[in-house]
């Protein structure tokens, strides 16, 4: 809120939009804990899954195997 201040933001809206935003992270969170996901990025491509930091080459070759 101390950024938001100094910023000279709309404060009553600032929260309002904070809180739909964490309502929504929650979300995900939880969608993520039960699809049993273990990090970011995270990609799901036919099959095959592929977690965190990844090369574009890999990325391209992962493509090419889903078409």
């Amino acid at each position: 809120m101390d950024v938001a201040k100094k910023l000279n933001l709309d404060l009553e809206k600032f929260e309002k939009d904070r809180e739909i935003a964490n309502t929504e992270i929650q979300q995900d969170i939880q969608l993520a804990e039960k699809l049993g996901l273990s990090g970011t990025p995270f990609f799901i491509m036919k099959s095959e899954t592929v977690s965190g930091a990844v090369q574009l080459t890999d990325l391209e070759k992962l493509l090419a195997r889903a078409k």
